[in-house]
């Protein structure tokens, strides 16, 4: 069960030992098992696998009438933003065409409840978020992909 309030007191703590600060990895599972859970089994997915791994992708296998995906998640502390660079998109998406699903990039933002906190970029252990999850993007294996869409063209699936 997650605590109501945040163990930090209000604005950025100085000197925060790296220890306090949640990981790339620790990001990886919190948005994994968002996904999972608040979206993906509330909308009627199967998950066949979930695998919060950073140099695994995908981190996700779901399947809904009869149509697998394969989600590419990828966490990042507001107010910075995700992305897949080139060469590993184009290869996930090759690799997802290689058994038969659709390729899907889920950038999932966490932003501190404390404003200064926010701002700051900061991710500390006991604190409270609020989940940026605006939906999917599909990926494809062009040179280029935009990352950055605007929220009415992510895929609510």
């Amino acid at each position: 069960m997650q605590n109501k309030e945040s163990i930090w007191a209000d604005g950025c703590p100085k000197n925060v030992k790296e220890e306090y600060k949640l990981t790339t990895q620790e990001l990886l599972l919190l948005a994994v098992d968002y996904v999972v859970k608040q979206y993906a089994m509330k909308n009627g997915f199967k998950v066949e696998q979930a695998m919060a791994r950073i140099e695994y992708l995908p981190n996700i296998i779901m399947r809904k009438n009869d149509i697998l995906y394969a989600v590419a998640v990828v966490p990042f502390v507001y107010p910075k933003y995700a992305h897949l660079n080139n060469e590993v998109r184009i290869k996930f998406v090759n690799d997802a065409k290689g058994y038969n699903a659709v390729p899907l990039f889920a950038p999932v933002g966490f932003k501190s409840i404390d404003k200064e906190r926010a701002k700051a970029s900061m991710a500390l252990k006991g604190d409270l978020f609020d989940v940026l999850f605006r939906g999917f993007i599909k990926l494809n294996d062009e040179p280029n992909q935009q990352m950055l869409i605007p929220n009415n063209e992510f895929l609510r699936l």
